[in-house]
Order: C-alpha cells, then sequence, then structure tokens
C-alpha cells in the first residue's frame, strides 16, 4: 500500500510551507513506540483529507529542523495554515482528537489570525508600561508564529508556538 504522507526534510521544506494552504507535520523517529502507534491513525487522516499535505518528519534525521520548532518530545503534531503555525499537539492522538484537529484547522479564519499576530508583534516592540487590569479576551484560538525558514535564518524561532 502506497504512503499518502510526504517525507519532509530541509531540501523540501520551504517548498511545502510556501505552498500555502494546510500542512500538517508529524514530528517522529523509528525508535519511537508512541509514534509506531500513531503513524496508522496519521496515515487514515492523510487518505480521508486528500486536499491538505500531510508531512512526516524524522526528527533523528532532521534535526535542525527538529530544534526550529522546539521540538521536545515526540510524537509531536504541528499544523501550518498559509506558513503560519496554528495547532501544535503532542503525543499519539487518538483518531477522533485529530479529526478534531483538523476540523479546527480548516475552520480558522486567517484574516483574524494574521492580525492577532501583528497585534502580538507590535505589542512586544512596544516599550514595557506599568502593570493595568488587562481587558477580558474573546475566547479565540491562539494564533501561532510564522512557520520557521531553514537556513540562512536563525535557528529557533522568533516566537515559540504556544503549548496546550
Amino acid at each position: 500500500m502506497a504512503s499518502t504522507t510526504l517525507t519532509l526534510t530541509e531540501k523540501n521544506f520551504d517548498a511545502q510551507v510556501q505552498k500555502g494552504g494546510i500542512l500538517f507535520i508529524d514530528f517522529w523517529a523509528d525508535w519511537c513506540a508512541p509514534c509506531k502507534s500513531f503513524a496508522p491513525i496519521y496515515e487514515g487522516a492523510a487518505k480521508k483529507h486528500g486536499d491538505i499535505v500531510f508531512g512526516k518528519l524524522d526528527v533523528d534525521a532532521q534535526e535542525g529542523l527538529a530544534d526550529d520548532f522546539d521540538i521536545q518530545g515526540i510524537p509531536t503534531l504541528i499544523a501550518i495554515r498559509d506558513g503560519v503555525v496554528v495547532a501544535r499537539e503532542e503525543g499519539a492522538l487518538p483518531a477522533k482528537v485529530l479529526e478534531e484537529v483538523v476540523s479546527g484547522v480548516r475552520a480558522l479564519d486567517m484574516d483574524f489570525v494574521r492580525a492577532e499576530l501583528e497585534a502580538e508583534e507590535k505589542k512586544a516592540a512596544a516599550p514595557k508600561k506599568a502593570k493595568t487590569k488587562p481587558a477580558a479576551k474573546a475566547v479565540t484560538p491562539k494564533a501561532k508564529k510564522p512557520a520557521p525558514k531553514k537556513k540562512p535564518v536563525a535557528k529557533k524561532p522568533v516566537k515559540k508556538a504556544a503549548k496546550r
């Protein structure tokens, strides 16, 4: 049976991200038992969602990319939509949870995500002010950082993706 996932490497990573659309990345290793149990679930989602690119990135073979994404444990699933990291899940996910992540990424309003990212960047660049009581926040998915690029960009992404 042919695989429906794409092997991601430093050579093809940027091209995949620059294509736009949705890219899921399974950070894994051959020696990892949870990675092996998650593999058929991930492959099943790839078959079901042919309009989404499902990539696999071997953390041992692609250490630089694993470092760029600050991978601390595997399996780790990262979702990139239109060049922006929009989801990060650690651990082997059950099929139902993976489907919920896929649905959530599909449902994102990317104009809102980009506006939220821009606001966060402006806030981070602004001089620090005296602490005041923060306004109530809307309950929305957190925007993440742009997907890191390989060389010559710095090894670590500018902002780390939020962990659940």
